[in-house]
């Protein structure tokens, strides 16, 4: 049976909003605590990347690109057939959310935006 794994980047980096610039991650805490009681209570696995993915290769990426390169890196330590859900760093779960992985349907699956934060969007 594959390893379900939440991934929580939390890459060092200055982020470009518009005209602002975000680098500090003091709110990461919060989402962290209820991603790692969320994966407890479910049997997954939440790793937190707070550190530069690939090395010195895609250390110049923005953090936000960085992320995607999370499954293909995790997949070797944690195995192939693993599953993956990619949180934002400013995201926090609800107690009573189901098992994400099974309304993903082991497909790539994305929250569409913020108006539809409830709705789950598959590709094939």
């Amino acid at each position: 049976m594959p390893k379900k794994i939440v991934v929580m980047p939390a890459i060092p980096g200055k982020i470009e909003r518009g005209s602002r610039i975000r680098s500090n991650l003091d709110y990461v805490r919060f989402g962290e605590a209820t991603w790692k009681w969320w994966c407890a209570r479910h049997g997954f696995t939440f790793v937190l990347l707070d550190s530069p993915i690939g090395g010195e290769r895609y250390e110049m990426l923005p953090p936000t690109v960085q992320r995607w390169l999370a499954p293909e890196l995790l997949g070797r330590e944690y195995g192939s057939d693993s599953d993956f859900a990619i949180v934002d760093a400013d995201t926090m779960i609800r107690w009573d959310t189901p098992d994400l992985f099974e309304l993903a349907s082991q497909r790539f699956t994305a929250v569409r935006s913020e108006e539809h934060t409830s709705e789950l969007q598959s590709l094939r």
